[in-house]
């Protein structure tokens, strides 16, 4: 069974070239352990289908090129999870839950949700330039979406709400304000959101659109993701992935 399988897996050119030493052998030789014995003309025979067989698999060893991903050299075929969470367990493991933080239950699915001012952090992990993705539905209020968090409190945090978003860093006790753009957000709905990070460029993605791109010239750099319900707000999250940032695309034009 294990030659069966050795044959029968091997490429064509392989097959035609060792068949073709075969017949090869035959005519040189003149039998094979005296049981099989062509004489002149089937030594003849055996030499003409031999060297046939030997060029064809020669020929189409050249041809039978390996298999190439399509993908551009140095880029891999899909990103490469840093880190994922979708809560199916039940269980928030990874997390530093504040009170008002917990795992429930939205339809069929587990979700992280948040009330009032409280937080949600990641723990143990640290990245410079990354991008996380997750779904968010906001009931009211406002939540800060927080990248690269760490101790001080060092942070950028981009504030989500029903009218627009807006991105601030902290720095200890220092708050910065620096940009803020209007674009309306449905309450009560599921929101795709993707924050990326290349040193001080950072781009806000919701439900497929750019809809905030800033370079701030004097970056934090590494920290992990947390997620901020100020008062008086509720949100859920889910289906959490951080993955590497992938390209940086030209900055934008005005």
């Amino acid at each position: 069974m294990e030659i069966l399988r050795v044959i029968f897996g091997a490429p064509l050119a392989s097959l035609f070239i060792v068949a073709g030493l075969v017949f090869l052998f035959i005519a040189v030789v003149g039998n094979i352990s005296g049981k099989i014995q062509p004489g002149k003309v089937g030594r003849i025979v055996s030499g003409v289908i031999g060297f046939s067989l030997l060029v064809m698999g020669l020929i189409r060893s050249g041809g039978e090129l390996p298999s190439q991903s399509l993908v551009p050299s140095g880029e891999t075929e899909g990103p490469i999870a840093l880190f994922h969470d979708n809560f199916e367990d039940g269980q928030a493991d990874s997390w530093v839950l504040d009170p008002g933080w917990q795992v429930e239950r939205d339809g069929s699915n587990y979700v992280l949700s948040g009330v009032g001012h409280t937080w949600a952090t990641l723990q143990d992990q640290a990245w410079d330039d990354y991008r996380v993705r997750f779904r968010l539905k906001l009931g009211q209020g406002t939540i800060h979406l927080i990248y690269r968090l760490r101790e001080g409190p060092i942070r950028y945090f981009i504030g989500f709400h029903q009218e627009g978003l807006y991105l601030s860093k902290q720095m200890h006790n220092e708050f910065i304000d620096l940009t803020a753009v209007l674009v309306s957000h449905s309450l009560d709905h599921w929101h795709e959101v993707e924050i990326v990070g290349w040193g001080g460029r950072i781009q806000v993605y919701v439900d497929g659109e750019l809809e905030l791109d800033y370079f701030d010239e004097h970056p934090l750099h590494q920290g992990t993701i947390a997620f901020e319900t100020l008062d008086d707000s509720y949100a859920q999250i889910d289906d959490i992935l951080v993955m590497p940032p992938g390209h940086e695309p030209p900055p934008p034009v005005f």
